[in-house]
């Protein structure tokens, strides 16, 4: 299964809808949140298939995927250089990672790491916390997705290059 974009850019156009729908201040405050919430739990769904099946494509052995696995399962954040560059690295190594990066479109590159650097600042502001007591910097859904849109543009060059590179 490649990535796709079709269920989380429905679920931000829902709470768009909702958003604009109302007037209320602290219904707003919950549809951005939602939608700031659901776009990274996305982002972390997307890295981890696309590192899982780099590893089934690259690894023979059976131990080897099961460990890459295992460090999925207990990886909880999308950060690039901790979470996603670090386990393609232990799938692919380093020099093979150089090439990757190489060889993706300029602009997910550029994209990519501050997209990620600026949505898990906001996302740490606003996930311990409840609404009275959290940065009060939200971004409306409509700039959510625009966000989801760049990053899935950014996830999906990824994706194709390790395809196209054989790794």
């Amino acid at each position: 299964m490649a990535i796709t974009k079709g269920k989380i850019l429905k679920t931000i156009d829902d709470l768009d809808h909702l958003y604009n729908q109302t007037t209320n201040p602290n219904l707003q405050k919950y549809y951005s949140k939602l939608a700031l919430i659901e776009l990274c739990g996305w982002i972390e769904l997307s890295m981890d298939d696309i590192i899982l099946k780099c590893a089934k494509r690259c690894l023979k052995k059976t131990l080897h995927i099961k460990k890459i696995e295992q460090e999925v399962k207990r990886n909880s954040a999308f950060d690039y250089e901790n979470n996603f560059r670090e386990l393609l690295i232990k799938i692919i190594g380093l020099i093979n990672f150089e090439k990757l990066e190489k060889n993706v479109k300029p602009v997910s590159l550029a994209t990519l790491k501050p997209k990620l650097d600026s949505i898990k600042r906001l996302r740490n502001s606003h996930a311990h916390t409840y609404l009275k007591n959290c940065t009060q910097v939200l971004n409306a859904p409509s700039v959510t997705k625009r966000d989801c849109l760049d990053i899935f543009n950014a996830l999906k060059d990824y994706e194709k290059t390790l395809k196209r590179l054989k790794l």
